[in-house]
Protein backbone atom coordinates (compact mmCIF):
# COMPACT_ATOMS: atom_id res chain seq x y z
CA UNK A 1 0.00 0.00 0.00
CA UNK A 2 1.24 3.32 -1.25
CA UNK A 3 2.12 6.32 1.36
CA UNK A 4 -0.55 8.47 -0.38
CA UNK A 5 -3.40 5.64 0.19
CA UNK A 6 -2.57 5.00 3.40
CA UNK A 7 -2.44 8.89 4.54
CA UNK A 8 -6.11 8.64 2.75
CA UNK A 9 -7.05 5.84 4.76
CA UNK A 10 -6.15 7.64 8.11
CA UNK A 11 -8.27 11.04 6.89
CA UNK A 12 -11.43 8.71 6.13
CA UNK A 13 -11.35 7.40 9.12
CA UNK A 14 -10.80 10.67 10.72
CA UNK A 15 -13.89 12.46 9.16
CA UNK A 16 -15.77 9.30 9.96
CA UNK A 17 -14.72 9.50 13.89
CA UNK A 18 -15.57 13.16 13.37
CA UNK A 19 -18.85 12.32 11.96
CA UNK A 20 -19.98 9.87 14.49
CA UNK A 21 -18.58 12.08 17.70
CA UNK A 22 -20.72 14.88 16.33
CA UNK A 23 -23.60 13.06 15.74
CA UNK A 24 -23.24 11.49 18.82
CA UNK A 25 -22.83 14.91 20.34
CA UNK A 26 -25.95 16.43 18.43
CA UNK A 27 -27.83 13.75 19.96
CA UNK A 28 -26.77 14.06 23.45
CA UNK A 29 -27.71 17.39 23.50
CA UNK A 30 -30.68 17.18 22.19
CA UNK A 31 -32.15 14.33 24.17
CA UNK A 32 -30.67 15.85 27.74
CA UNK A 33 -31.65 19.60 26.53
CA UNK A 34 -28.05 20.55 27.38
CA UNK A 35 -28.38 23.88 25.23
CA UNK A 36 -29.94 26.86 26.63
CA UNK A 37 -29.87 28.80 23.29
CA UNK A 38 -31.30 25.91 21.33
CA UNK A 39 -33.56 24.70 24.17
CA UNK A 40 -35.14 28.42 23.73
CA UNK A 41 -35.41 28.39 20.30
CA UNK A 42 -37.79 25.24 20.35
CA UNK A 43 -39.65 26.60 23.05
CA UNK A 44 -39.92 30.19 21.69
CA UNK A 45 -41.77 28.53 18.66
CA UNK A 46 -43.92 26.46 20.93
CA UNK A 47 -44.93 29.62 23.25
CA UNK A 48 -46.00 31.29 20.02
CA UNK A 49 -48.57 28.53 19.21
CA UNK A 50 -49.76 28.83 22.61
CA UNK A 51 -50.36 32.37 22.45
CA UNK A 52 -51.68 32.44 19.27
CA UNK A 53 -54.26 29.18 20.40
CA UNK A 54 -55.25 30.74 23.52
CA UNK A 55 -55.17 34.58 23.15
CA UNK A 56 -56.70 37.34 20.92
CA UNK A 57 -53.48 38.09 20.03
CA UNK A 58 -54.76 40.77 16.75
CA UNK A 59 -55.42 43.47 19.94
CA UNK A 60 -52.94 45.90 21.75
CA UNK A 61 -53.41 44.31 25.34
CA UNK A 62 -54.67 41.23 24.41
CA UNK A 63 -55.22 38.45 27.30
CA UNK A 64 -55.30 34.62 27.69
CA UNK A 65 -58.81 33.44 26.88
CA UNK A 66 -60.72 33.63 29.98
CA UNK A 67 -60.86 30.44 32.31
CA UNK A 68 -59.28 28.08 29.89
CA UNK A 69 -56.66 25.92 31.14
CA UNK A 70 -53.86 24.17 29.00
CA UNK A 71 -49.94 23.24 29.17
CA UNK A 72 -47.70 25.67 28.51
CA UNK A 73 -43.64 24.98 28.38
CA UNK A 74 -42.09 22.60 30.27
CA UNK A 75 -45.36 20.75 30.88
CA UNK A 76 -46.12 23.51 33.84
CA UNK A 77 -49.99 23.70 34.07
CA UNK A 78 -51.44 27.47 33.30
CA UNK A 79 -55.35 27.94 34.89
CA UNK A 80 -56.52 31.10 33.36
CA UNK A 81 -59.21 33.02 35.40
CA UNK A 82 -61.88 35.06 34.53
CA UNK A 83 -60.14 38.07 33.84
CA UNK A 84 -57.68 36.27 31.53
CA UNK A 85 -54.54 35.89 33.12
CA UNK A 86 -52.57 33.38 35.08
CA UNK A 87 -53.35 33.93 38.37
CA UNK A 88 -56.15 33.29 41.28
CA UNK A 89 -59.15 35.45 40.76
CA UNK A 90 -59.07 38.94 40.88
CA UNK A 91 -61.88 40.79 43.73
CA UNK A 92 -63.30 44.35 42.79
CA UNK A 93 -63.74 44.45 46.31
CA UNK A 94 -60.56 45.50 48.38
CA UNK A 95 -59.74 44.75 51.94
CA UNK A 96 -55.84 43.98 52.30
CA UNK A 97 -52.73 45.80 50.87
CA UNK A 98 -53.02 45.44 47.06
CA UNK A 99 -49.65 45.50 44.15
CA UNK A 100 -50.57 44.84 40.86
CA UNK A 101 -47.44 43.94 38.62
CA UNK A 102 -47.66 43.93 35.04
CA UNK A 103 -45.26 42.93 32.39
CA UNK A 104 -44.72 39.83 30.25
CA UNK A 105 -43.38 36.60 30.03
CA UNK A 106 -40.77 37.01 33.00
CA UNK A 107 -43.34 38.07 35.41
CA UNK A 108 -45.61 36.01 34.12
CA UNK A 109 -43.68 32.87 35.31
CA UNK A 110 -42.80 31.29 31.99
CA UNK A 111 -41.14 27.80 32.10
CA UNK A 112 -42.35 27.12 36.35
CA UNK A 113 -45.62 26.43 38.22
CA UNK A 114 -47.08 29.31 39.42
CA UNK A 115 -46.73 29.12 43.19
CA UNK A 116 -42.50 29.05 41.93
CA UNK A 117 -42.58 32.52 40.20
CA UNK A 118 -41.74 35.60 41.99
CA UNK A 119 -45.35 37.14 42.39
CA UNK A 120 -46.03 34.30 44.38
CA UNK A 121 -43.41 33.89 46.61
CA UNK A 122 -42.94 37.25 46.99
CA UNK A 123 -46.69 37.70 48.55
CA UNK A 124 -46.41 34.12 50.99
CA UNK A 125 -42.92 36.02 52.32
CA UNK A 126 -44.55 39.40 52.85
CA UNK A 127 -47.35 38.08 54.27
CA UNK A 128 -45.13 36.25 56.93
CA UNK A 129 -43.29 39.26 57.56
CA UNK A 130 -46.06 41.90 57.26
CA UNK A 131 -48.94 39.33 59.35
CA UNK A 132 -51.32 40.36 57.32
CA UNK A 133 -52.98 39.06 54.31
CA UNK A 134 -51.36 40.54 50.67
CA UNK A 135 -53.02 40.87 47.72
CA UNK A 136 -50.33 40.28 44.97
CA UNK A 137 -52.34 40.13 41.01
CA UNK A 138 -50.10 39.01 38.15
CA UNK A 139 -51.20 40.50 34.90
CA UNK A 140 -48.32 39.13 32.90
CA UNK A 141 -48.93 37.84 29.11
CA UNK A 142 -46.30 36.43 27.34
CA UNK A 143 -44.73 38.72 24.47
CA UNK A 144 -45.94 41.95 25.67
CA UNK A 145 -44.52 45.09 24.46
CA UNK A 146 -45.21 48.44 26.91
CA UNK A 147 -47.66 49.23 24.69
CA UNK A 148 -50.03 46.32 26.02
CA UNK A 149 -48.91 46.65 29.53
CA UNK A 150 -50.79 50.51 29.14
CA UNK A 151 -53.46 48.94 27.76
CA UNK A 152 -53.82 46.64 30.95
CA UNK A 153 -53.30 49.20 33.01
CA UNK A 154 -55.83 51.40 31.67
CA UNK A 155 -58.13 48.75 31.11
CA UNK A 156 -57.90 45.87 33.60
CA UNK A 157 -55.68 47.12 36.43
CA UNK A 158 -57.07 50.03 37.67
CA UNK A 159 -60.96 48.79 38.05
CA UNK A 160 -58.71 46.30 41.05
CA UNK A 161 -57.77 49.92 42.73
CA UNK A 162 -53.88 48.29 43.39
CA UNK A 163 -51.88 50.58 45.45
CA UNK A 164 -49.03 49.83 43.95
CA UNK A 165 -48.21 49.06 40.21
CA UNK A 166 -45.34 47.58 39.43
CA UNK A 167 -43.75 47.56 35.43
CA UNK A 168 -41.79 44.74 35.14
CA UNK A 169 -39.06 45.71 32.11
CA UNK A 170 -37.42 43.43 29.59
CA UNK A 171 -34.62 44.60 27.80
CA UNK A 172 -36.65 43.57 24.15
CA UNK A 173 -39.54 45.32 25.40
CA UNK A 174 -37.52 48.27 23.45
CA UNK A 175 -37.71 46.85 19.89
CA UNK A 176 -41.02 45.89 20.50
CA UNK A 177 -42.37 49.14 21.28
CA UNK A 178 -40.15 50.76 18.20
CA UNK A 179 -41.79 48.24 15.94
CA UNK A 180 -45.51 48.99 17.19
CA UNK A 181 -44.84 53.05 17.04
CA UNK A 182 -42.66 52.44 13.81
CA UNK A 183 -44.38 49.70 11.72
CA UNK A 184 -43.29 50.58 8.38
CA UNK A 185 -39.75 51.18 10.14
CA UNK A 186 -36.93 49.03 9.09
CA UNK A 187 -34.27 50.38 10.48
CA UNK A 188 -32.86 48.15 13.41
CA UNK A 189 -29.12 48.50 15.64
CA UNK A 190 -26.35 47.66 13.70
CA UNK A 191 -26.52 44.74 16.73
CA UNK A 192 -29.87 43.23 15.20
CA UNK A 193 -28.04 42.60 11.58
CA UNK A 194 -29.13 38.95 10.18
CA UNK A 195 -26.26 36.58 9.41
CA UNK A 196 -25.88 34.65 6.79
CA UNK A 197 -22.85 31.56 5.83
CA UNK A 198 -21.48 28.35 7.63
CA UNK A 199 -21.80 29.31 11.19
CA UNK A 200 -25.11 30.85 10.66
CA UNK A 201 -26.35 27.43 9.43
CA UNK A 202 -25.14 25.47 12.53
CA UNK A 203 -26.68 28.10 14.78
CA UNK A 204 -30.19 27.47 13.22
CA UNK A 205 -29.76 23.74 13.01
CA UNK A 206 -27.47 22.37 15.47
CA UNK A 207 -27.78 21.69 19.35
CA UNK A 208 -24.43 20.47 19.46
CA UNK A 209 -22.59 23.61 17.99
CA UNK A 210 -25.03 25.98 20.25
CA UNK A 211 -23.67 24.04 23.57
CA UNK A 212 -20.10 24.36 22.61
CA UNK A 213 -20.94 28.17 21.76
CA UNK A 214 -22.70 28.43 25.25
CA UNK A 215 -19.75 27.19 26.99
CA UNK A 216 -17.07 29.26 25.25
CA UNK A 217 -19.38 32.44 25.75
CA UNK A 218 -19.86 31.84 29.64
CA UNK A 219 -15.81 31.33 29.83
CA UNK A 220 -15.21 34.85 28.10
CA UNK A 221 -18.60 36.27 29.84
CA UNK A 222 -16.82 35.08 33.36
CA UNK A 223 -13.54 36.46 32.21
CA UNK A 224 -15.58 40.14 31.37
CA UNK A 225 -15.71 40.13 27.98
CA UNK A 226 -18.80 40.76 25.98
CA UNK A 227 -21.19 37.70 23.65
CA UNK A 228 -23.74 38.60 20.67
CA UNK A 229 -26.53 39.69 23.48
CA UNK A 230 -24.48 41.78 25.14
CA UNK A 231 -23.59 43.56 21.83
CA UNK A 232 -26.80 44.40 21.34
CA UNK A 233 -27.36 45.69 24.57
CA UNK A 234 -24.36 48.02 24.27
CA UNK A 235 -25.40 49.65 21.07
CA UNK A 236 -26.65 52.93 20.16
CA UNK A 237 -30.79 52.67 20.70
CA UNK A 238 -31.35 56.22 21.82
CA UNK A 239 -34.36 56.74 19.79
CA UNK A 240 -35.70 53.02 21.48
CA UNK A 241 -34.97 54.64 24.52
CA UNK A 242 -36.64 57.85 24.26
CA UNK A 243 -39.86 56.65 23.27
CA UNK A 244 -39.73 54.01 25.87
CA UNK A 245 -38.76 56.82 28.56
CA UNK A 246 -42.25 58.81 26.70
CA UNK A 247 -44.33 55.13 27.72
CA UNK A 248 -43.10 55.17 31.71
CA UNK A 249 -44.49 58.95 31.95
CA UNK A 250 -48.03 57.76 30.58
CA UNK A 251 -47.27 54.88 32.89
CA UNK A 252 -46.62 57.31 35.86
CA UNK A 253 -49.59 59.46 35.10
CA UNK A 254 -52.19 56.63 34.87
CA UNK A 255 -51.18 55.44 38.11
CA UNK A 256 -50.94 58.88 40.13
CA UNK A 257 -53.98 59.99 38.31
CA UNK A 258 -55.87 57.05 40.19
CA UNK A 259 -54.16 57.46 43.18
CA UNK A 260 -51.88 53.69 42.83
CA UNK A 261 -47.98 54.25 43.32
CA UNK A 262 -46.31 53.33 39.94
CA UNK A 263 -42.90 51.20 40.82
CA UNK A 264 -40.21 49.75 37.91
CA UNK A 265 -39.09 46.94 38.11
CA UNK A 266 -36.22 45.60 35.66
CA UNK A 267 -35.02 42.22 35.04
CA UNK A 268 -31.92 41.59 32.92
CA UNK A 269 -30.99 39.06 30.41
CA UNK A 270 -29.16 36.14 31.55
CA UNK A 271 -25.49 37.42 29.92
CA UNK A 272 -26.17 41.08 32.39
CA UNK A 273 -25.83 38.46 35.16
CA UNK A 274 -23.11 36.00 34.16
CA UNK A 275 -20.80 38.74 32.93
CA UNK A 276 -17.55 39.61 34.97
CA UNK A 277 -17.66 42.81 33.64
CA UNK A 278 -20.06 45.18 36.49
CA UNK A 279 -20.09 48.16 34.12
CA UNK A 280 -21.46 45.89 31.09
CA UNK A 281 -23.57 43.85 33.29
CA UNK A 282 -25.58 47.18 34.39
CA UNK A 283 -26.23 49.48 31.42
CA UNK A 284 -29.71 48.85 30.75
CA UNK A 285 -30.56 48.74 34.71
CA UNK A 286 -28.31 52.28 35.02
CA UNK A 287 -30.54 53.93 32.65
CA UNK A 288 -33.63 52.54 34.38
CA UNK A 289 -32.23 53.89 37.46
CA UNK A 290 -31.60 57.25 35.50
CA UNK A 291 -35.18 57.37 34.25
CA UNK A 292 -36.78 56.65 37.63
CA UNK A 293 -34.76 59.11 39.13
CA UNK A 294 -35.40 62.03 36.28
CA UNK A 295 -39.15 60.94 36.94
CA UNK A 296 -39.04 60.15 40.93
CA UNK A 297 -40.75 56.94 40.63
CA UNK A 298 -39.63 53.97 42.69
CA UNK A 299 -37.69 51.27 41.17
CA UNK A 300 -36.95 47.66 42.23
CA UNK A 301 -33.15 46.62 41.21
CA UNK A 302 -33.01 42.72 40.88
CA UNK A 303 -29.65 43.13 39.00
CA UNK A 304 -27.46 43.57 41.97
CA UNK A 305 -28.80 40.29 43.78
CA UNK A 306 -28.95 38.56 40.35
CA UNK A 307 -25.63 39.01 39.53
CA UNK A 308 -24.27 38.18 43.73
CA UNK A 309 -25.45 34.56 42.94
CA UNK A 310 -22.20 32.25 43.02
CA UNK A 311 -23.99 30.58 39.95
CA UNK A 312 -25.58 32.82 38.05
CA UNK A 313 -26.16 30.74 34.62
CA UNK A 314 -28.33 28.69 37.35
CA UNK A 315 -30.53 31.67 37.53
CA UNK A 316 -32.21 31.17 34.52
CA UNK A 317 -33.80 28.36 32.13
CA UNK A 318 -33.20 30.30 28.48
CA UNK A 319 -31.16 33.36 28.22
CA UNK A 320 -33.86 35.25 29.51
CA UNK A 321 -36.29 33.22 31.40
CA UNK A 322 -36.08 32.89 35.23
CA UNK A 323 -35.34 29.55 36.50
CA UNK A 324 -37.34 28.48 40.26
CA UNK A 325 -33.77 29.81 41.72
CA UNK A 326 -33.96 33.41 39.58
CA UNK A 327 -37.77 33.52 40.69
CA UNK A 328 -36.98 33.30 44.09
CA UNK A 329 -34.09 36.08 44.61
CA UNK A 330 -36.46 38.15 42.08
CA UNK A 331 -39.35 37.76 44.88
CA UNK A 332 -37.02 38.32 47.62
CA UNK A 333 -36.02 42.02 45.91
CA UNK A 334 -39.26 42.38 45.55
CA UNK A 335 -40.65 41.46 49.22
CA UNK A 336 -37.50 43.66 50.43
CA UNK A 337 -39.14 46.33 48.69
CA UNK A 338 -42.66 46.29 50.06
CA UNK A 339 -41.79 45.12 53.73
CA UNK A 340 -41.11 49.21 54.02
CA UNK A 341 -43.46 50.38 51.35
CA UNK A 342 -46.02 48.60 53.40
CA UNK A 343 -44.47 48.35 56.94
CA UNK A 344 -47.51 51.13 57.78
CA UNK A 345 -49.93 50.47 55.74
Amino acid sequence: MSRQTKYLNLLVKIVLASAVAFVTGELTVRIAGLSKTWNGKKEEELHTQIIEKYSSRQEIGFRYLPSSNFTSLRDKTYVINRAGFRDVEFQLSKVNPRIAFIGDSVIEGLGVAAEDRATDKARAALEVALKTKIDVYNFGVGAFSTYDELAVLKTHVLSYKPDYAVLQICFNDLQRNYDIAYPESTTRPQGDQTEVGFRHFFQQHSAFYLFLAEQYTYLRLRNGASNSMLDDVIVDRSEQWALFAQLIVEFKDVCEDSGIQPVLMYVPLEPEVVVGDAGLGTITTSKIDSICEELEISNINSTIALRMHENPDELYNDHCHLSEKGNTIVADCIASFFEGALGNY
